[in-house]
């Protein structure tokens, strides 16, 4: 990474993101990763077709069928989410150059549910967050905009001026 230039961060909190995945797409973006559709199924029968009632004071509902999110204390579902997410991002900014790091451009750090974008600028780190709005609004995913916050690091010499 050049030290003279300046980095701009953005580290991205999403709204209940293990709750929002929303299944339909799950099962077309595990299609377009090559998961077989036997292992898909599995996915699909272990995690969609699960049903849930809530108790009131007047007695218990009827069956509510879970629509969306992965569980949270699931081996399968860190795994999911990050696959997820991984073509949220693709789709939303792969043409973004991000930062250069030993001659890879880098635009996004991620971990779970933890994504960080990288840029050179302001005004395309503010690019890239419109682009990922845009499209967890198809994902069915939020960002929690009170919680994603922005770092800007200025490069060597400007610190030294």
């Amino acid at each position: 990474m050049d030290c003279q230039k300046d980095l701009n961060l953005c580290f991205i909190d999403y709204a209940k993101a293990f709750d929002r995945v929303n299944h339909e797409k799950l099962m077309k973006v595990l299609a377009k990763a090559g998961i077989p559709s036997h292992e898909r199924r599995l996915v699909c029968e272990v995690y969609w077709k699960q049903s849930t009632k809530v108790k009131l004071t007047s007695g218990t509902t009827e069956d509510i069928m879970i629509q969306r999110g992965v569980r949270q204390e699931c081996i399968l579902s860190p795994s999911l989410f990050n696959l997820y997410s991984e073509y949220l991002l693709q789709e939303a900014i792969s043409d973004e150059s991000g930062i250069l790091i030993n001659g890879v451009n880098i635009n996004n750090i991620r971990y779970a549910d933890d994504t960080v974008i990288l840029a050179e600028s302001e005004n395309q780190l503010q690019t890239m967050l419109d682009r990922i709005v845009e499209k967890c609004k198809e994902y069915g995913m939020e960002i929690n905009a009170k919680k994603t916050k922005t770092m800007h690091i200025g490069g060597i010499q400007k610190r030294l001026q």
